[in-house]
């Protein structure tokens, strides 16, 4: 077949002039004023432009996230055409707290290398707590005490939070282990709010002085201080030894003292013993009755009362006499009977005993009635004043003795004698009154007839008669 070879027809030449490509970064700076949060990602937007005639194209660089923290830009590789604006987005990722300063490079197809820097700062979880002093301010010992502590995540990230309690010098051991925290630890989300109860239960009377310690993971330790005046209550009574002077068996006497709350604690309850009380007599019961007007109740701060309560006594004391004895009938002006009680106080909370004591001089209470006039009526002796051997005095004694027992139950005769029909006619009855208080009494006619012991004389008489026949 035929052959070819190359053939030089023509000569061609070019000239011109060439450079590199030029592109342009605003802001070549990049400054976060915010605060960034660890876990957090944000991104803000630059601005690439193609100066040149011709394409390009832009690779940025990538580094471990460790060493920047995760900063990038998006997109990686991005083709500009000539004079071609387009904008580009910084992502920054924050791992550890402290300064934020990176710089990125980027190699530009036929030209020179840009590059921008960062900086901002990178703080951890941030959290907030309203409360700077949690006061639980004057409690007795035993009481319980519950505040709220409120606590906020003012950051933008999700913060593991945790609280203790540090007793400061001074304060009494056991005052941490005393106060409890629900819920002590937890994790709480961006911008939202937790509620702390805080139970304090102090065992002892102290100054009550701690620390409250919040500990942020990533983040800065936070500080309440805990305070509190625990205190024993504290009441006294006007009259810890109150003397009655003379008091007359089974008649009440009315009293007032008053107790007073010398603390400021703010309810303060008080409890009396019971009505009847007292020491016991031989055959077990008791000597005395007391009954308060305000048995149990509350006492405000600083506060003072009025008390008031009635005595009965109920026997004339410990000990005896007999009647005619040397120191007179016990009972009596010359031997009162003595009587001694302690009025125990229950102070809720209050460790030393309250109450007082009661002392008096019991009397019996005599009254006795006679037929005829004062002044045939003898005198009742100072040593039998005002017992049952009083009742025996100026009473007849020419009865039988039958008829005349030995206790004070004796007969009292009226004899009107032979009387006129249609005709008025009166004796006169004599009461006496041998105590130094008003008594009162009663006098009715239950019946007409033969009183039942001439019924008893004239059936004696009648018997002697028919012996002697």
């Amino acid at each position: 077949g035929a052959g070819y070879e190359d053939v030089l027809m023509a000569t061609v030449g070019l000239s011109g002039e060439g450079g590199e490509v030029e592109v342009e970064l605003e802001p070549p700076v990049l400054v976060l004023s915010q605060r960034l949060s660890v876990g957090r990602t944000y991104h803000r937007t630059l601005a690439v432009t193609n100066r040149s005639r011709g394409p390009t194209v832009l690779r940025w660089e990538e580094f471990p996230d460790v060493l920047y923290q995760a900063v990038r830009v998006i997109p990686q590789t991005l083709t500009l055409q000539p004079m071609e604006r387009r904008e580009i987005r910084v992502e920054v990722a924050p791992k550890r707290v402290g300064p934020l300063e990176a710089s990125l490079a980027c190699e530009v197809e036929n030209g020179s290398r840009l590059a921008f820097a960062l900086f901002s700062d990178v703080s951890g979880p941030l959290l907030r707590i309203k409360e700077a002093i949690v006061d639980f301010g004057l409690m007795r010992v035993g009481d319980k005490s519950k505040q709220t502590l409120t606590i906020t995540n003012v950051c933008d990230v999700m913060a593991r939070w945790s609280l203790s309690v540090e007793e400061e010098e001074g304060t009494a051991e056991g005052t941490a282990a005393s106060i409890k925290l629900s819920p002590d630890h937890g994790l709480l989300d961006a911008n939202r709010t937790v509620q702390v109860t805080l139970s304090y239960s102090p065992s002892c009377p102290s100054r009550s002085r701690a620390t409250l310690k919040c500990d942020t993971e990533g983040g800065s330790p936070l500080y309440v201080s805990l305070r509190g005046e625990v205190i024993y209550p504290n009441v006294s009574v006007s009259d810890y030894d109150l003397d009655l002077g003379t008091i007359f068996l089974a008649v009440p006497v009315t009293k007032r003292i008053f107790m007073r709350n010398r603390t400021l604690l703010p309810r303060t309850r008080f409890s009396w013993a019971s009505a009847s009380g007292g020491p016991m007599t031989e055959s077990g019961s008791p000597m005395i009755r007391i009954t308060f007007k305000v048995v149990e109740g509350a006492l405000g701060p600083n506060e003072t009362a009025p008390v008031d309560f009635t005595v009965e006594a109920l026997s004339l004391g410990d000990g005896g006499g007999n009647i005619g004895g040397g120191e007179g009938e016990l009972g009596s002006a010359s031997n009162p009977g003595r009587m001694e009680a302690l009025v125990p106080l229950d102070i809720e909370g209050m460790p030393q005993p309250a109450g007082f004591c009661i002392r008096a001089r019991v009397m019996g209470l005599a009254v006795t009635y006679h037929a005829g006039t004062i002044d045939s009526v003898p005198p009742v002796p100072d040593d039998v004043r005002g017992t049952p051997a009083a009742l025996l005095i100026g009473v007849k004694t020419d009865w039988h003795e039958d008829l005349l027992g030995p206790d004070t139950d004796a007969p009292c005769v009226i004899d009107f004698g032979t009387c006129d029909a249609m005709r008025k006619h009166s004796r006169t009855l004599l009461l006496r009154n041998h105590t130094g208080i008003a008594s009162a009494f009663t006098l009715h006619a239950e019946g007409f007839g033969v009183a039942s012991h001439e019924i008893l004389l004239a059936e004696r008489q009648h018997q002697a008669l028919a012996t002697a026949g």
